[in-house]
C-alpha cells in the first residue's frame, strides 16, 4: 500500500494546469505531463487501492468472526494485536495486565 501511495503522489504532482500563453501561439514547453499514460496509471492505482481496501475489510470481518468465538480476554488481545496492530505488551496494558503471566 505504501508503494502505491508513493507512486500516486508522484503522479498527482505531474498533473496540473499550465500557464496559458496569451499570444495564441502554441508552445511545446509545458512543465506538466499531458500524456494519458500517467492518468491511466493514476486510475489503475486508485482501482488497486480500492480493491486492496475492500479485501482487507473482508479479511478483518472474517477474523473478527473467528475471534468472537474465543474467550473474551484472548479475543480482545488477538484483535488489538492483529487487527489494531498493537504489540502484545501494549494490548495487555490496555486490558489492565501489568505484565505478569496469568494462568
Amino acid at each position: 500500500m505504501g508503494a502505491l501511495k508513493d507512486r500516486y503522489v508522484i503522479l498527482k504532482g505531474k498533473q496540473g494546469i499550465s500557464e496559458i500563453d496569451m499570444s495564441g501561439m502554441p508552445t511545446g514547453n509545458t512543465p506538466f505531463d499531458t500524456s494519458m499514460d500517467s492518468v491511466d496509471e493514476l486510475v489503475d492505482i486508485e482501482t488497486e487501492y480500492k480493491r486492496l481496501y475492500y479485501e482487507n475489510e473482508s479479511l478483518i470481518r472474517r477474523a473478527r468472526k473467528y475471534i468472537g468465538e474465543l474467550p473474551d480476554r484472548i479475543g480482545s488481545i488477538l484483535e488489538l494485536h492483529y487487527i489494531n496492530n498493537l504489540d502484545v505488551l501494549r494490548s495487555g496494558e490496555l486490558l489492565g495486565d501489568n505484565g505478569r503471566y496469568h494462568n
